[in-house]
């Protein structure tokens, strides 16, 4: 009855549905898709991007007599108790070492405790309670070790006829060198007990369903309509993935192209990562022009109580959103946010432009060049990152480089990622872009999606390929 797309990402959380066979149960999302076209689904609170977060009630965290919350509620704890609250996508890509039994259980236990439930109530809301979708032995669905997914509505295994598709980002494994290897097998054994079978799981590369989604609605349709794409229809695409902690800069290829790292309808060529440089880099720079003014601090990492910190952290992440909605100024206003030595209650009311933020993003940019060259994605034949723009020049120069490519053998470039939606960001890849190739190749071949879509496309096209595959 369709496939269930998933993106974990290190931040947030998304849910897509693509009906692949034009059935399906009684929600509205559902019906949504009759048209082939795949659908992100709401979830109850009405939220498209719950975040990955996940918070145990004590230090164990082992799936068995600790309490567990996740989504809005273990996010709202994260200054609170710092290192208390975890983030499954993030373990995933940081918990390498398959020797530490430890870190392996706590990293599967995490993206269990968010995965599960989150699909539990996707798959309830779009399918309903009563649906046909439903296999024989449905009550296993609703526990909390049964599967969720069947591909065989007459499995006694139980689960609901939809078969999921796990969105992951390219990763060279640290211990073997291998591509991929150590991350899709952590992600699998931690997800392994949603699905029955286990096999029925796919994983689909993050750059892969960007492009599979771009081309299913027709945002990147094959180089039509682009001025001088040099590779034409299905050719080379550039996928800049600007992600709440990481940006990548990765090269998708037809499947038949020689060196190609996966298979399926495309392939990774090269995939290269710029680590602490996102969305919530955004974020952490606006924090930071507020604490040294409030605070008298040089950076809120010298800010000593945790609830403001934490209180002021959500309201610098309303106030990136609102720059990102085309504001050229916004206000930062939290009441009660502490005391001054006479415990008189102070409250914070600023003003904060948007050129501050870039300037204060591009000093941020400066301070981490070093290691941004120390993960190997920046260019040896470009001066350090001196700001955003440089760093993705760099970044972009890098992995062409790696993919033995010029710019001009693109078809496109295409952006992505919830960290894009931000002007300073488009800005800044645009400029990068255009120092490489001039603006001309970027006005004919950079593809930047509107709205949503920007930060949704790699779920979308999650569902796609795995109803492909």
């Amino acid at each position: 009855d369709g496939v269930m797309g998933i993106d974990l990402g290190t931040v947030n959380l998304r849910l897509s549905h693509f009906q692949t066979d034009g059935g399906g149960g009684g929600g509205a999302a559902a019906a949504s898709t009759s048209a082939n076209k795949p659908v992100v689904v709401v979830d109850r609170e009405g939220g498209r991007s719950p975040p990955a977060a996940v918070y145990f009630d004590d230090d164990g965290g082992d799936g068995e007599d600790n309490a567990a919350i996740w989504g809005r509620l273990a996010a709202s704890k994260m200054h609170e108790r710092p290192g208390g609250v975890l983030s499954p996508g993030r373990l995933l890509l940081e918990d390498d070492d398959d020797d530490d039994d430890e870190q392996r259980r706590r990293t599967s236990d995490a993206v269990k405790e968010v995965v599960r439930p989150a699909c539990r109530n996707a798959l309830d809301q779009i399918l309903g309670a009563s649906s046909s979708s439903r296999s024989s032995s449905s009550s296993a669905s609703s526990s909390k070790s049964g599967p969720l997914f069947s591909v065989d509505p007459r499995s006694a295994g139980g689960g609901y006829n939809v078969r999921p598709s796990f969105a992951y980002p390219p990763v060279e494994d640290g211990n073997t060198g291998e591509w991929d290897a150590g991350y899709v097998s952590r992600y699998s054994e931690a997800v392994g007990g949603l699905s029955s079978p286990p096999s029925a799981a796919a994983f689909v590369p993050e750059p892969v369903a960007a492009v599979a989604g771009a081309r299913t609605l027709g945002i990147l349709p094959g180089g039509a309509g682009k001025r001088g794409a040099g590779a034409g229809a299905g050719g080379t695409v550039m996928v800049l993935d600007v992600g709440g902690t990481v940006t990548s800069a990765s090269l998708v290829a037809p499947s038949s192209s020689e060196n190609a790292r996966h298979e399926g309808d495309a392939d990774v060529l090269e995939c290269l990562r710029l680590p602490s440089l996102g969305g919530e880099a955004l974020i952490e720079a606006l924090v930071n022009v507020v604490a040294r003014d409030f605070f008298a601090v040089r950076a809120a990492s010298e800010v000593n109580d945790a609830m403001a910190l934490q209180r002021l952290h959500d309201a610098a992440r309303g106030a990136v959103m609102e720059l990102s909605g085309g504001k050229n100024r916004v206000q930062v206003n939290v009441p009660y946010l502490t005391v001054d030595e006479r415990m008189r209650p102070r409250h914070l009311d600023a003003g904060i432009g948007a050129d501050v933020l870039e300037a204060e993003m591009n000093d941020l940019v400066r301070s981490r060049s070093d290691e941004y060259a120390a993960a190997g994605a920046l260019s040896k034949n470009m001066p350090p990152a001196k700001d955003l723009a440089s760093a993705f020049s760099s970044l972009i120069m890098r992995v062409l480089e790696e993919g033995n490519m010029n710019p001009f053998e693109l078809e496109a470039v295409l952006v992505v990622g919830g960290g894009a939606r931000s002007p300073i960001v488009r800005r800044a890849l645009r400029r990068g872009l255009a120092s490489i190739a001039g603006e001309q190749f970027v006005d004919d071949r950079m593809v930047v999606p509107r709205g949503e879509m920007i930060e949704e496309l790699v779920v979308l096209g999650a569902a796609v390929v795995g109803g492909k595959s």
